[in-house]
């Protein structure tokens, strides 16, 4: 019964994957690997400090889809706010 649940709610840490800004592949494309890990190890941490908590508070499985989906939303807005590049915006082709 709560696999159902569970498994809508992780996959929207997929998702925001693919909303993620193009400034890390271009970073690491132009040898600056500095920011972009700065960015992956960050969020990497502070999802492990959330899941953490998270279980001790819920003792639930939810807490990796907590800490999964707290990761991908610093990633995402990190990639945004953090690193330096062109910003690429939506358009449609004529």
């Amino acid at each position: 019964p709560q696999l159902a649940l569970l498994l809508p709610a992780a996959a929207t840490s997929t998702l925001m994957h693919g909303f993620t800004s193009l400034s890390i592949p271009l970073a690491n494309r132009r040898m600056e690997f500095a920011k972009p890990a700065i960015l992956e190890i960050s969020s990497a941490a502070i999802s492990l400090v959330v899941t953490i908590a998270a279980a001790w508070w819920l003792r639930s499985v939810w807490a990796i889809a907590i800490g999964g989906f707290v990761g991908a939303l610093l990633r995402l807005t990190g990639s945004y706010l953090y690193l330096t590049g062109p910003r690429f915006r939506f358009a449609l082709d004529r």
